[in-house]
This record gives structure tokens, sequence and C-alpha cells, in this order.
């Protein structure tokens, strides 16, 4: 599968999931990002990989790290586990449920 063969089949998990895209950055019921996809790099209007913020986000690295603490980010060339190490602790929190 290609990555904008991928993308096309996550909005369509979305959309059956009852996902309505009304506003921008909105409310929303799912939301499935697109991570990595394995070293490519792309940054397009419809696609950005790897996503343009996972290394902000705790929420993001703290499972990533879990089952793919050595994954590198292509461009970064910092690992997951690496990334999640530099963010500061108390800026977001994560409770796991």
């Amino acid at each position: 599968m290609e990555p904008h063969q991928l993308l096309d089949s996550v909005l369509s998990i979305e959309k059956t999931m009852g996902r309505q895209r009304l506003v921008p950055k909105g409310p929303r019921l799912i939301d499935i990002d697109i991570l990595f996809f394995d070293d490519h790099v792309e940054s397009s209007a419809a696609l950005t990989v790897p996503h343009p913020a996972l290394h902000q986000r705790r929420f993001v690295l703290g499972p990533l790290a879990e089952i793919a603490p050595n994954v590198k980010h292509p461009i970064l060339k910092q690992s997951v586990k690496e990334m999640l190490n530099l963010l500061p602790f108390a800026r977001q929190k994560v409770t796991r449920i």
C-alpha cells in the first residue's frame, strides 16, 4: 500500500465511524493520524508524513514509545523514546486508563 492509499483507507474508516469534517481542527468523534510510513517523508496538501506535530505531543509519544521506542523520525533523526524524553514533563499530562 502506498501512503495516499493508506490515507484513503483511514479517511474511509473515520467516515464509517461517523466523522464529519465541518470545521478544520474542530471537534470529532474519531481521528486517525498517520504518524510514520517507514522512512517516507512527504508534505502535500493532502498528507504530511511524518506527522508534523508528533514530536511535540506526549499523548502520542508515550504510547508509541511503549510499542516502538527505537523507531527513528526520518527528519529529526531521533528515536521515539528520545523525542519523548525531550518533552518538558509538566507541559502535558497524560493519564493511562
